[in-house]
């Protein structure tokens, strides 16, 4: 918990940032399907693009989550289970036209496997003892279109597969 406040916080240190450096400010929804995760994906990304005028930079924050948790019976007391990949980034782009920015995200990813306790959810893996967490490399490359207030991306993320994302921008 303490981690997804964290991250909170930084999101709106950007946007304090933004207001005072003019800059826009940004939210972006995004999904993916495929990639090493073998699933689908959704999450979040704010941030910050500047200069207001014409923007030629872009800096964000995000979080992602794909459904690839599996639960299955391993004795009559216990589950064994996968947790969903969890993945913060950080994201930072160029315009190489007006309006269309070449974006670069890198983050890391948390997973867990191990055995639970029948009825436990899988995502309370991780407060197991025994159990194994692991942290991956996640990176992406995206090319973005910013036209007016509207934000429209797509790309590849070598664990989400194919990714895109629409947002807005204030």
């Amino acid at each position: 918990m303490k981690k997804y406040l964290m991250i909170l916080l930084v999101g709106l240190i950007v946007a304090t940032a933004a207001v005072r450096a003019d800059a826009g400010f940004y939210i972006l929804g995004t999904a993916g399907g495929g990639g090493e995760s073998g699933s689908s994906s959704y999450g979040g990304e704010i941030g910050a693009i500047w200069p207001n005028d014409e923007p030629k930079y872009m800096l964000g924050l995000g979080a992602s989550k794909s459904t690839n948790g599996s639960k299955e019976t391993a004795t009559f007391l216990l589950d064994k289970v996968k947790s969903d990949d969890i993945e913060i980034y950080g994201a930072g782009g160029i315009a190489v036209t007006k309006g269309l920015f070449v974006v670069g995200t890198a983050g890391a990813t948390e997973t867990c496997e191990g055995t639970v306790f029948k009825g436990d959810d899988a995502s309370s893996c991780a407060s197991y003892d025994d159990n194994e967490t692991s942290y991956k490399f996640a990176a992406s490359g995206q090319l973005r279109y910013v036209y007016k207030q509207l934000i429209i991306g797509a790309g590849y993320h070598n664990r989400r597969g194919i990714v895109g994302g629409i947002g807005i921008r204030f």
